[in-house]
């Protein structure tokens, strides 16, 4: 009872050999990654690394003492100051390098520098990060030892620290598995008033063409907050009249929320209604675009078309979420795929029913979780290229499998971050516009494009990367990637602090693509009388 007491009244003490692992996994947090990190982000990530490398560090010591037959051997508390200033001193040097890394992929991708004050943000920042997290493990700790003796009530010694420690991973591992549903059941309110109200400066659409407008059997409210604000986006008519100097059709913009059916069959059926209310199947061409997350879709991928075409297009896409994008990947991804599935074959059937020499070309597309969906509605590439006239899909997650299996069945000596498949005949990769035209073989219909930026955190985020190096690490870099080494468990850290940036930089890195899809587009539709002298003017109309 005199030792329990005593452990309660003695100072909370940081192991020696946890210290050292955590000033180590601390400095190498600061290696750089894809795209330039905020000082919050840098503390968080250095943070969690820092107690990682301390726990790494304490089941070290922990060892060395049980071989060497010493348990009650530690390092006392003049060795333990030395670790803790000699630690402080390593980070602090690796944060100023740090920081200069950061200015250089600033540089690049054309953001401001960091101050001087990143350094100190991020290094208090990772300070309070590792604490809480330290202090959260031996709260766990005493948990499992408390378990343990009330095991020992009714087990041996072994068998009860051998079962409160299985019981308590096993506790913990169905806990990380269910915190993204849990997160969403608690949260489920604050998404459903989003998903109801309105964007700043999105109106109530007078045209007669598109969902919510007043020739449309969907309401406004009905939409969605996404969906209201892809309807309103509509390019108008006068707009590209006045840009291609010929009189324009009203473009169509169908969308179907998740408030309107409860299926996705249900919803595909509405899609045809509209398309039908609307004279889509007299247009020239349908694009049915898989959305992300609570109905995003990109009017990067949108407007463009409807100035290719000059109006005669229909667009359509539904809701199959109302939660924010990273969360349905994690939770709903599936239902992204089943979504595209109905909405394609519903579109697909109808079309069947227009005369072949009227029909309307139909092609896909879909961006982030999107392309995931809209990918997964097909086999494989010979089966999109017998099911659309088209494709065209932006940041693809790295779990992708149509995307990851081409990738991986590149022509030897191509990248994986600009594979080259099949000549390139019917499916292309671009980190760039003028990537298209590589390899110089013809590029023949149905023609399908994935845009990724070499830098896009979204493309290369995958859980291979905590203990295997990937292909675009060890290969020539793409435009605008620094040359950086692979480190197990850190280069991942990294990536995943990309993801919470992924959108903060511009047009051309991260997993912001601007203007790229006007070319894309130009490439697989290729409109009669469309030039690359259009393609450059409507790039700098819409960029400017």
């Amino acid at each position: 009872d005199r030792r329990r007491r005593d452990r309660a009244l003695r100072p909370v003490r940081f192991s020696f050999a946890g210290l050292i692992g955590a000033a180590a996994a601390a400095a190498l947090s600061v290696v750089p990654s894809l795209i330039p990190r905020s000082s919050l982000i840098q503390g968080l990530i250095g943070g969690v690394l820092a107690a990682i490398g301390y726990g790494i560090g304490a089941l070290v010591g922990w060892l060395v003492r049980r071989v060497r037959h010493q348990p009650d051997w530690r390092s006392d508390e003049r060795a333990r100051a030395v670790a803790l200033l000699l630690g402080s001193a390593t980070v602090t040097v690796a944060l100023l390098a740090g920081r200069r890394w950061q200015a250089d992929l600033a540089e690049i991708t054309g953001v401001p520098a960091p101050g001087s004050i990143w350094v100190g943000i991020a290094g208090l920042v990772g300070l309070a990060v590792f604490i809480i997290l330290v202090l959260a493990g031996r709260a766990v700790r005493w948990l499992v030892r408390r378990f343990d003796r009330g095991l020992r009530r009714f087990a041996s010694p072994r068998v009860a620290t051998a079962s409160a420690v299985t019981v308590s991973v096993l506790v913990g591992a169905l806990a990380v598995d269910r915190l993204p549903s849990a997160l969403v059941t608690t949260l489920s309110p604050l998404f459903r008033s989003m998903n109801a109200s309105t964007p700043t400066g999105v109106d109530p659409p007078t045209s007669t063409f598109v969902s919510g407008g007043p020739d449309s059997a969907i309401s406004w409210q009905a939409l969605g907050s996404q969906g209201r604000a892809f309807v309103a986006g509509v390019t108008p008519t006068a707009q590209l009249t006045s840009f291609s100097g010929r009189s324009a059709k009203d473009p169509i913009r169908v969308f179907v929320g998740i408030d309107s059916a409860r299926t996705p069959d249900q919803r595909a059926r509405l899609v045809v209604e509209e398309l039908e209310r609307f004279g889509a199947f007299d247009r020239a061409v349908i694009a049915i675009g898989t959305s992300a997350g609570s109905g995003t879709v990109d009017p990067g991928e949108v407007t463009p078309l409807e100035y290719l075409l000059n109006g005669d297009v229909a667009t359509a896409s539904t809701q199959y979420s109302i939660l924010p994008s990273f969360l349905s990947f994690a939770v709903d991804r599936p239902n992204s795929v089943t979504e595209s599935v109905a909405v394609l074959d519903a579109v697909r059937d109808r079309l069947d029913a227009v005369p072949a020499a009227q029909r309307p070309r139909l092609v896909v597309f879909g961006e982030s979780l999107g392309a995931y969906g809209a990918n997964g509605a097909f086999a494989n590439l010979d089966d999109l290229i017998e099911m659309t006239d088209g494709a065209m899909f932006q940041g693809p997650p790295n779990a992708t499998a149509m995307w990851r299996d081409y990738t991986d069945q590149r022509q030897p000596g191509t990248p994986e971050h600009l594979p080259v498949y099949d000549a390139g005949t019917h499916l292309r990769w671009a980190n760039q516009p003028s990537d298209l035209s590589q390899p110089p073989t013809p590029f023949r219909a149905p023609r399908a494009v994935y845009l990724q930026n070499a830098s896009d955190p979204v493309v290369w985020w995958s859980p291979d990367v905590l203990w295997a190096r990937p292909d675009w690490l060890g290969e020539p870099r793409g435009p605008g990637v620094l040359t950086w080494p692979w480190l197990p468990v850190i280069t991942f850290a990294g990536l995943s602090g990309d993801m919470m940036n992924s959108q903060g930089v511009p047009a051309g890195h991260g997993h912001v693509y601007g203007t790229d899809p006007v070319a894309a587009w130009a490439d697989i539709l290729r409109p009669a009388g469309w030039s690359a002298a259009d393609t450059a003017r409507l790039e700098q109309h819409l960029g400017g």
